[in-house]
C-alpha cells in the first residue's frame, strides 16, 4: 500500500516532576494498493479453489492519548539526571479499504468498479512507562514500554456476493494483548533538556 499521511502531536510535560499528558496520531490516505484474495475448501489453507487480485484505496488513522506522573530518579542511583513516568492511555487504530477492478486468476475474468469494502478498528487501553536519561548536557535518551489491551471489530461489504447482505455482509470480532517499545535520542540545541 502506498499512502500519504498527516501526523500530529501535543505534549504537556515541561516539569521535572508532575503530571504529564500526550495526544498524538495521524491520518493517512491510501492512494495505491494491491490486494490478493484466496479461498480454500479445506482447513489450514488447503484446497485452494479461488484466487483474485484487486486494486485498493482507502484511509488509515491512529489516535493515542495518555496521562502519567513524572518522577525524578535520585542522582545517587543513576549518577545522571533521570525521569520515569508511569503511563495510562487510550488508543484507536482504523483501516478503511475499498477494493475495485478485480481479476480472477482461475476463471481469467475481470470485474471493473468497486467489488468490496472492509473496515478494521482496534480500540483499547495501554499501560506502560517512559524512562528519560540525560547522557550529556545536550543529549538525552528515552525508552518507552507499553502493554496493550484491545478489542477488534471488522466489518465487510462483499459487493459481488448476492448471497450476502448489504451493506454489512459480515463482521469479525476479537480481542487481544501485546507489547510495544520505543528507544531513541533527543538533542537539545539551545538549552538543558531536563531542567
Amino acid at each position: 500500500l502506498n499512502s500519504i499521511s498527516l501526523d500530529f502531536a501535543l505534549q504537556h510535560n515541561r516539569q521535572e516532576q508532575g503530571l504529564t499528558a500526550t495526544i498524538n496520531g495521524y491520518y493517512g490516505i491510501i492512494f495505491q494498493g494491491k490486494n490478493r484474495d484466496d479461498d480454500f475448501l479445506g482447513n489450514d489453507r488447503t484446497g485452494l479453489f479461488s484466487r483474485s487480485f484487486s486494486e485498493s484505496e482507502g484511509t488509515t488513522s491512529e489516535f493515542n492519548a495518555s496521562i502519567g506522573y513524572r518522577f525524578k530518579i535520585p542522582d545517587i542511583i543513576t549518577h545522571k539526571k533521570a525521569l520515569i513516568t508511569p503511563l495510562f492511555g487510550y488508543q484507536q487504530d482504523i483501516l478503511d479499504i475499498e477494493d475495485f477492478n478485480v481479476r480472477d486468476v482461475f476463471s481469467a475474468t475481470t470485474t471493473s468498479g468497486a467489488v468490496g469494502k472492509y473496515k478494521a478498528k482496534w480500540t483499547g487501553i495501554t499501560l506502560g512507562f517512559d524512562l528519560l536519561l540525560e547522557i550529556t548536557q545536550k543529549v538525552s535518551s528515552y525508552f518507552t514500554v507499553n502493554y496493550h489491551i484491545f478489542d477488534f471489530l471488522g466489518e465487510a461489504d462483499w459487493l459481488l456476493r448476492s448471497d450476502f447482505q448489504h451493506p454489512l455482509s459480515f463482521q469479525h470480532e476479537s480481542d487481544g494483548t501485546g507489547f510495544s517499545s520505543q528507544f531513541g535520542l533527543f538533542y537539545q540545541h539551545n538549552s538543558h533538556f531536563i531542567s
